[in-house]
Parts: structure tokens; sequence; C-alpha cells
């Protein structure tokens, strides 16, 4: 398939590649739409396989960005930066060449992080673009996406077993960086039993010794029975096989495109196991990153906290229709677009 075949069959309106050999800055802007004249996204630096890879990630994360900022009614459409993270990658002149093209963009393109890039990096980006997130103002985006997260785990341990109480229940989250971390925090706070994995051991045991969670290899963190499983890391990760291994009765995380097709969440439900749509889930830190930097709103815990009324809502219309919630979810996104 080629580019412009990738981009037509995703609807994906404009796409950026970049290539700057002093700094080793490679990588791509995909906009999928660019809905009332600007698109958000975050910045991913990774270390792809092929620049094919790259730009399949740009597109795929694009196209659920929209859908993101779409369910969550702000006021925008979906982008998304990958930096290819290879050996000859200057990080910091990468960094700043990035925030000049960015700024190029003259504010259709605005810019948080994603994985691989910290606050110090986004800092950087910031001194060479004002159309890049700035955590030092906007308060450390983890938490708000952990926050979400927290607001759907309690709204489908309601719709399952009729209360929201989190004590008691048992999670077992794969992948505790910066944002399952912050996840881990919250649910130790509420007297969770917690199971922690991640493909950093040095870590996990840390965050199990401080969490007093349990921790298990990678591997085992999906036949661990529980009552939701947390995917916190990278994409992809519930497919054909992991799906029919998978020992929770319900599926709720940060990570971006969790289902590695969406015919998966037809195979969940075939399992009775219950999926809120990742993007649902984890729209906290663009619903705050956004009102803060488009709408100067500091305060935006109320409209978080929106996400337990529509984990909610996609669940009881699926179950009403016994289809899928990630299609449901696609559905609305469908109408709310016109």
């Amino acid at each position: 398939m080629t580019i412009f075949e990738k981009l037509r069959a995703e609807n994906c309106e404009r796409l950026l590649a970049f290539d700057d050999e002093s700094s080793g800055l490679r990588g791509f802007i995909a906009i999928h739409t660019l809905r009332k004249g600007r698109a958000l996204g975050g910045i991913r630096l990774w270390n792809y396989p092929s620049e094919e890879a790259a730009l399949d990630d740009a597109i795929k994360l694009a196209v659920t960005m929209t859908r993101k900022v779409v369910m969550a009614d702000l006021p925008c459409g979906g982008a998304k930066c990958v930096v290819w993270n290879h050996e000859k990658l200057k990080r910091k002149p990468a960094l700043l060449r990035l925030g000049e093209m960015i700024e190029s963009l003259q504010g259709i393109f605005f810019a948080g992080r994603d994985l691989g890039i910290s606050p110090v990096d986004l800092a950087i980006l910031a001194k060479a673009s004002e159309y890049v997130v700035n955590e030092n103002k906007t308060g450390d985006l983890s938490f708000y996406t952990a926050l979400g997260v927290i607001q759907g785990m309690r709204a489908v341990l309601k719709f399952v077993n009729g209360s929201d109480k989190l004590q008691g229940a048992t999670v077992s989250l794969q992948g505790v960086g910066e944002v399952g971390s912050a996840v881990a925090k919250m649910l130790a706070k509420e007297k969770v039993k917690l199971v922690v994995t991640d493909i950093d051991r040095h870590r996990a045991q840390a965050i199990a010794k401080k969490y007093k969670a349990t921790l298990v290899e990678p591997e085992e963190i999906f036949t661990v029975r529980s009552d939701i499983f947390s995917p916190c890391a990278v994409g992809g990760v519930l497919d054909e096989v992991h799906v029919k291994r998978l020992r929770a009765k319900a599926v709720v995380g940060a990570a971006n495109n969790q289902l590695a097709s969406p015919e998966m969440g037809q195979e969940l439900l075939n399992r009775g196991i219950h999926y809120a749509p990742d993007y649902v889930t984890n729209a906290g830190a663009v619903i705050h990153g956004a009102r803060f930097s488009l709408d100067g709103k500091k305060d935006n815990t109320k409209e978080i906290h929106r996400i337990y009324e529509r984990v909610l809502s996609i669940a009881s219309i699926a179950k009403r229709r016994g289809a899928p919630t990630n299609l449901i979810a696609d559905e609305i996104v469908r109408k709310k677009m016109g």
C-alpha cells in the first residue's frame, strides 16, 4: 500500500515527513482532521523497526486522537507526531528542531507528550514553539490521564458489579511508566489488590514494593484472575492470542489502541469480558491540556469525571444491542462529527 493509499484509507488529511541530518530527527506528523481549524496530538519517541512502522503508527494514532477529542467534546480534530528513536538521534537538538517545525505550522497542530517524551523534553520543545503544552504550567498530565482511567474503572465496576467502589477489587496493571505508576498510586489509596508488571523489571519491582503489589512477569499478567486488566503501556496488546488467555472480568486502561484489531472487541464480548474503549478512558490529559491551553481553564476535574458517564452510557447501549463497546463508541463519534 502506498503512502497516499494509507492516507485515503483512514481519511487522513495531511502528512508531514521530516528528516533533519544534523540532529538525526526523523519522523512524521499525521493530521487526521482539522476539525474547528486545529488538531491536538501527542509526540511519541519510539524505537521503530522501520520507517513504515513509524508512518503506520502516526496515522493510526492520529485517527484515535480524533475519536478521543470528539468523544470528549473538545473543539478540534486529532493528530499525532512520531519520532524515530535511532542511534544517531541527538535528543536535545532534535527536540528543538521539532519545536521549530511545530511552530512553523502556526497552530494547526497543538502538541502534548506521549510515550518516550518526558516533561523535560516537553519543556525543550516549548522553548521553540508556543503550540506545545508546557507541563510547568498545566501540571503533570500523567496525573490527569490516570484520573480519567480511575473514573473508567469505577464506571465499569458499577456496570458489572452494581457498585463503583474500588476497595477490595483486584486490578492487573500492565506497564508502570509515568501513567501506569500514577494509576497504581491512585489504586493503592483505594485499597485495591494490585498486581503489576513492566518490561523494565527494576521499575516494576520498585512500584510493587512502594504500593505493596504483587509482581509478575510480563506474560503472566494476562492470566491473572482479576476484576480489571489495565493496559498502560504500548498498544495492540489485546490480540487473538492474549484475548484467549485473559482472565480478567473487564479491560480498562491508559494505553492507546489496545485492541490489535476491531474484531478483538467482539472476541472480548464473546468471552464475557467487558471492554471500556481506550480513547474514552484515557482522555483525561487531553481534556485538561486542551481546556488549559486553548481556553485558559485551570480546573478541569469535573469534565474529566464525565468519563464515568460516557463509559456507563456506552456499556448500556452495547448491552441493549448485544454489540461490542468499541463499535458503539465509534458510532457515537461518527454521529458527533455529523
